[in-house]
């Protein structure tokens, strides 16, 4: 339920009255914003300093304040960035090799057409083997189960293998 001050009730009484509206238009017509109320922007901080790694959806539930909410409070009040992090494979030394092995593989023929290269590209993913397959598929699964256990929240470290 929401709270409203003496005021603001004073304020939704004499616009009722006065417009002989319905509840609902006449809070229309206040625009209030219990959504971004100076409790709801304190429990925010609060939540913030206790946990900074914590998804927005996941503090809006605990929270129980809408994420569209959550995510203004954060952006306009607490002037916070929040942003999703993306996990990226790391490039080794390695891989800039096998990246230019693959190259090599791909433009041996000097394809002078997109059509060309489309069928070389083709022609060296069928040459992938399904033991390298089936080992890229194994490292996928652990990496959606330490997902999983993580709750999908932070992981603290994401091994990549190949």
């Amino acid at each position: 339920m929401v709270k409203y001050t003496s005021e603001q009730r004073l304020q939704i009484l004499k616009i009722y009255y006065r417009n002989s509206e319905s509840v609902a238009a006449t809070l229309r017509t206040l625009k209030l914003r219990v959504g971004r109320s100076v409790e709801n922007i304190a429990a925010v901080e609060t939540s913030i300093a206790n946990d900074p790694n914590q998804s927005i959806p996941r503090r809006s539930q605990e929270l129980g304040i809408a994420k569209t909410t959550l995510w203004r409070i954060l952006r306009k009040d607490l002037t916070l960035h929040p942003y999703k992090i993306r996990l990226t494979q790391e490039l080794k030394p390695m891989d800039h090799s096998k990246r230019r092995y693959v190259k090599s593989l791909v433009y041996a023929n000097k394809p002078t057409t997109l059509e060309e290269l489309k069928a070389n590209i083709e022609r060296e993913i069928a040459a992938v083997s399904a033991e390298m397959c089936g080992r890229v598929m194994e490292n996928w699964v652990q990496r959606i189960d330490r997902c999983k256990r993580a709750r999908c929240g932070h992981m603290s470290e994401v091994e990549f293998h190949s």
